[in-house]
């Protein structure tokens, strides 16, 4: 935010240098020229100044693009784990449902642990290949109550910066 007030501040500097320029070579000539469109100057600096904002925005908005995916990500994931605690409340193919979060995947999985899961109906999503989950979890809820084996958190790794995606408490809420 800063750099931006301090970009608008130059830019007017600039217009204000560029016009006083501008005039001053207008009471100078002899001939004066009254046009409506704008000179080469002020286009050139116009789009120098663009450039230069251009430039120095690109490194906050490649942060704000990855923020946002991993964002959407612990959404998904988040989404995934509800699922599970509403599929084993409803008894769901009289099943109990959870989710396994491991590696560069999470898989929500139908049975009593991710080992003896019916596999047929497995759904896996796969995470972009610059984030990780840092520590393979497994949330697994109780069937027809919908409750916990246990609490916990997982996290997920993006550019090397650690962020808490979702978390499930003692009474099977997606935090």
């Amino acid at each position: 935010m800063e750099l931006f007030l301090l970009l608008s501040l130059l830019s007017i500097v600039l217009q204000i240098v560029f016009k006083s320029y501008i005039n001053m070579l207008k009471t100078h000539s002899k001939i004066r020229h009254y046009s409506s469109g704008f000179t080469m100057p002020e286009i050139l600096i116009t789009l120098a100044v663009f450039l230069v904002m251009a430039s120095l925005s690109l490194p906050y908005l490649g942060d704000f693009f990855r923020n946002e995916n991993a964002e959407a990500h612990c959404k998904r994931l988040n989404q995934a784990i509800y699922r599970a605690s509403y599929r084993s409340n409803a008894g769901e193919n009289g099943l109990s449902w959870g989710v396994y979060a491991s590696g560069d995947s999470y898989t929500l999985f139908a049975g009593d642990s991710y080992a003896t899961r019916d596999t047929n109906l497995d759904e896996t999503i796969t995470l972009p290949s610059t984030m990780t989950i840092v520590t393979p979890k497994t949330f697994h809820f109780q069937k027809y109550s919908g409750l916990p084996d246990y609490v916990d958190t997982v996290s997920i790794t993006l550019g090397g910066i650690t962020t808490q995606c979702a978390s499930v408490n003692s009474a099977g809420l997606v935090e």
